[in-house]
C-alpha cells in the first residue's frame, strides 16, 4: 500500500497507527457488555475457567456464532503454552488486533477514495476523518462483533475495489473469492451486516458490468466462510448449530430483542447528535445528508442507505448497531466537505469554525484514546495482581463486585482466591480473627469502604484517580463523582 502514498498521507498514517495502538493499551474493558460476555466469558468457559452456568442465555439457545470466542481461545491457549498467561494481555491483544486491522483498512480506503474527491480540502480531510474523528480509534480497537464485522466487510470492498472493471485473471480469481469470503464472515459474525451486502449487491446489479462467473465466486467465497463458522461453532456448543438463523429466530421472530426495548425509527437522527458531541454531531450530520445527495449513485450511498433503513425497521434499537458502517459514513461525510468546499467561500468565519471543531475533535480524541471503556476492569487489574503476591479473601457486602449487567464476570477473576459475601461486621471480624494471614479487601464505589466495613481500621490500596488530585476536594466534586477505590481491612 505504501507505494502509492503521497508524502502527506504516508505522514499521517504512521503518525495515526500509534493513536490507535494506544487507543488499545487505555481503553480497557467494553462498551457494551455483549462486548465482554459474547466474547472472552465465552473464551473463558471453553478454557475451563468458568462454569456454563453463568454464561448468559443466548448460549442455551446457540445464537451466537463463536468465530470471535474461538480466535481469543487461541490467543490464551498460545499464551498459557508459553507460560505468560493473563486475561488482560489476551483482551490487550485483541484490541491491538482490531486497532491495527481498522487502521490498516482506513488507510486503504483512503487510498483508493482519494482521487474520487473534487478538492484539495476534501481530499486532506478524508485522511483527517477516516482516522482522526474522535470515535474512529475508540471504536476500532473494540473485539465486538460490530468492529469485527465491519473490518471484514470494508475488507472485502477494499479488495474488489482496484478489480471491479479489469479482465479477468488468475489474481481476479483470488481477490473475488476471499473479498466473498470475507463478506460471509462479516454476515456469519453480525447478521445484521447483511443489510450493508443487500445495498452492496444492488450497487453492483445496477452497475451491470459483473460477469455471472464473478459473481459465483464471490458467493462460493461467502459460503466456504460460513461453512468455516458452522464448524466453529460445532467445536463450541458440541453439536450442529446454524447461529444466524437461531439468532433471527430467537430476536425477531420470538421478539427476544424487542423485550430489551423498542424505540422509534428517528432514534438514531436524535441519539447520534447526542452520542457523537455537539456540535461536531449536528456539523457531521449535515454534510452526511449533503454527501448523500450528492452522491446517490455511489455505492457507500447504497450501503448506509439499506442498512439504516433496515436498523430503522427494527423495534429494538442501540446507536452501536450504526458502527459497522462508519466507514462508508465517514467516506459521504467527507463528500460532503467536497460539495461545501466548491460552493461556500473561505471567509474568517468559515476557518474559524472549521478550526474550532478540529480543535474540540482533538480533545474528544485525547480523552477517548486515554480512558478506559469500562473503568472497573482497572480494578480487576489490581486486584488480579495482588492477589498473585498475597493471599486474599475479596469480601462484600450486597453485590459481588464481579457482577456486572446481573451477570457474573468470571474472565477477570484472580485464581484460587476466595469471594465472600458478608451479612454483617460480626461476620467481618470473624474472618479478621480467625484468618490472619489473609488479606481482607473489598471495592468501593467511592472513596470510603461500604458502610458494614467502616467500623474497622481500613487502608486505600488502589484508586484509578491520582493522589494529588484527591487531595483537593474543592467545591465538594468528589461527594459528587463516582470514585471507586480498593480497600484492605483490618482488625480494629
Amino acid at each position: 500500500m505504501l507505494f502509492s502514498l503521497t508524502a502527506q498521507q504516508r505522514r499521517f498514517f504512521l503518525l495515526s497507527l500509534p493513536v490507535f495502538l494506544i487507543t488499545a493499551w487505555f481503553s480497557v474493558g467494553y462498551h457494551h457488555p455483549d462486548e465482554h460476555f459474547q466474547v472472552l466469558e465465552f473464551c473463558n468457559y471453553k478454557l475451563g475457567l468458568s462454569p456454563l452456568g453463568d454464561l448468559p442465555w443466548e448460549y442455551l439457545t446457540y445464537c451466537r456464532p463463536t468465530v470471535q470466542p474461538f480466535i481469543a481461545y487461541l490467543f490464551a491457549r498460545a499464551a498459557m503454552a508459553m507460560g505468560i498467561y493473563s486475561p488482560f494481555l489476551v483482551a490487550f491483544v485483541l484490541r491491538a488486533l482490531m486497532a491495527t486491522l481498522t487502521w490498516f483498512v482506513s488507510c486503504r480506503m483512503v487510498v483508493l477514495l482519494t482521487p474520487l474527491l473534487k478538492t484539495t480540502i476534501a481530499q486532506k480531510y478524508l485522511a483527517y476523518c477516516m482516522l482522526g474523528l474522535w470515535f474512529v480509534p475508540y471504536i476500532g480497537v473494540r473485539f465486538s462483533a460490530e468492529t469485527v464485522s465491519s473490518v471484514c466487510f470494508f475488507g472485502s470492498i477494499c479488495l474488489l475495489w482496484p478489480h471491479m472493471a479489469t479482465k479477468w485473471s488468475a489474481r481476479q480469481v483470488f481477490v473475488t473469492f476471499v473479498s466473498g469470503f470475507l463478506l460471509g464472515l462479516a454476515v456469519f459474525v453480525r447478521l445484521q451486516l447483511a443489510f450493508a451486502v443487500l445495498g452492496f449487491g444492488m450497487w453492483l446489479l445496477l452497475r451491470g458490468r459483473w460477469a455471472w462467473q464473478k459473481w459465483l465466486l464471490l458467493v462460493f467465497g461467502a459460503i466456504i466462510a460460513i461453512g468455516v463458522g458452522v464448524l466453529i461453532d460445532h467445536w463450541f456448543y458440541g453439536k450442529w448449530v446454524f447461529t444466524p438463523f437461531n439468532y433471527f429466530d430467537v430476536n425477531i421472530v420470538q421478539n427476544k430483542a424487542a423485550s430489551f426495548g423498542v424505540e422509534p425509527w428517528w432514534y438514531y437522527i436524535t441519539t447520534f447528535l447526542q452520542v457523537a458531541g455537539i456540535p461536531i454531531s449536528a456539523v457531521l450530520l449535515l454534510l452526511f445528508v449533503l454527501g448523500v445527495r450528492r452522491n446517490q449513485a455511489s455505492v457507500f450511498s447504497f450501503i448506509v442507505i439499506c442498512f439504516v433503513a433496515g436498523h430503522m425497521a427494527v423495534g429494538h434499537k442501540e446507536m452501536r448497531f450504526l458502527y459497522p458502517v462508519s466507514f462508508a459514513f465517514i467516506y459521504l461525510v467527507v463528500n460532503g466537505i467536497d460539495q461545501a468546499a466548491q460552493n461556500v467561500k473561505k471567509h474568517k468565519g468559515y476557518i474559524i469554525g472549521l478550526r474550532t471543531l478540529i480543535v474540540v475533535n482533538i480533545g474528544m480524541l485525547v480523552f477517548k484514546m486515554c480512558t478506559p471503556a469500562e473503568e472497573a476492569v482497572n480494578y480487576y487489574k489490581f486486584m488480579y495482581r495482588f492477589a498473585a503476591d498475597n493471599k486474599t479473601n475479596i469480601v462484600y457486602a450486597d453485590r459481588s463486585p464481579y457482577n456486572i449487567a446481573e451477570l457474573e464476570l468470571n474472565y477477570y477473576k484472580p485464581p484460587k482466591v476466595a469471594i465472600t459475601k458478608v451479612a454483617n461486621s460480626s461476620e467481618v471480624a470473624s474472618m479478621l480473627a480467625n484468618n490472619s494471614d489473609e488479606a481482607i479487601i473489598c471495592l468501593s464505589q467511592n472513596l470510603k469502604p461500604d458502610t458494614i466495613f467502616q467500623g474497622f481500621r481500613y487502608e486505600r490500596i488502589y484508586c484509578a484517580f491520582p493522589d494529588f488530585l484527591l487531595a483537593n476536594n474543592f467545591n465538594g466534586w468528589q461527594e459528587r463523582s463516582r470514585i471507586w477505590a480498593i480497600f484492605r481491612i483490618y482488625k480494629k
